[in-house]
């Protein structure tokens, strides 16, 4: 039993090792995309900060309200009301919140 074990675990190492080699040479012969990592993180940081003030402002009173109003009463306002709902390290994503969003309750 022993020794099948041996043999299953040697497998699998020569298996992951293939793995390691074969992505190394695509990744040489420009086969794979280039993934940038931090850029990647930043965005993925910056959605959960937007997801968290959308899943606010679907509940909020001001905004229903003001998202009931007629289309031509809710031009050039919408970006006012939200100002007022952000903190001071939420303002730098004021464009990012649309009154689509908020309506759809796309979070």
């Amino acid at each position: 039993m022993i020794n099948e074990d041996a043999g299953l675990a040697m497998s699998i190492m020569m298996l992951g090792q293939a793995t390691v080699m074969l992505a190394l040479q695509m990744n040489r012969a420009g086969m794979l995309p280039e993934v940038d990592i931090t850029g990647w993180w930043n965005k993925w940081k910056k959605d959960r900060r937007v997801n968290k003030i959308l899943y606010k402002l679907k509940d909020d009173t001001e905004v229903q309200n003001f998202l009931t109003l007629p289309p031509k009463e809710q031009e050039g306002k919408w970006q006012k009301l939200i100002d007022t709902k952000l903190n001071k390290e939420d303002k730098d994503l004021l464009k990012l919140i649309s009154r689509d969003r908020v309506k759809k309750g796309k979070i």
